[in-house]
C-alpha cells in the first residue's frame, strides 16, 4: 500500500530539497498544495505544476494528489491533458 505526505509543513522548503526529504521519510509520495506561498502558486500553476512533477517523480515518488482550487488554469496543468511522461509522475488509478 502506498503513502503519502501532505507537504504543508514544509511549504518554504524548494522543491528538490522537499522530495529528497520526503524520499528520506519513506514516503511513496505526495500530496502537493497549489496555494499562494507555496512552492507551485495558482498563478503558475500550468509551468510549476508540471515541474514539481518531474522533481518529485525524479526523486521516486508521485504526486497523489493536489490541494488547491479545481478551477480551468489546474485542471489544465492535470496530467490527463498531458504527455505520458507527466502522467507517469502521478498515481493514477
Amino acid at each position: 500500500m502506498p503513502f503519502s505526505v501532505f507537504t504543508k509543513p514544509w511549504k518554504t522548503m524548494p522543491l528538490e530539497q522537499l522530495a529528497t526529504f520526503v524520499r528520506s521519510l519513506a514516503f511513496d509520495g505526495v500530496e502537493l498544495p497549489v496555494r499562494d506561498g507555496f512552492q507551485v502558486q495558482p498563478q503558475n500553476v500550468a509551468t510549476q505544476l508540471p515541474l514539481a512533477a518531474k522533481v518529485f517523480a525524479d526523486a521516486g515518488l508521485k504526486i497523489f494528489s493536489v490541494a488547491g482550487s479545481m478551477d480551468e488554469p489546474m485542471i489544465d496543468a492535470c496530467p490527463s491533458r498531458k504527455s505520458r511522461s507527466f502522467a507517469s509522475a502521478w498515481a493514477l488509478t
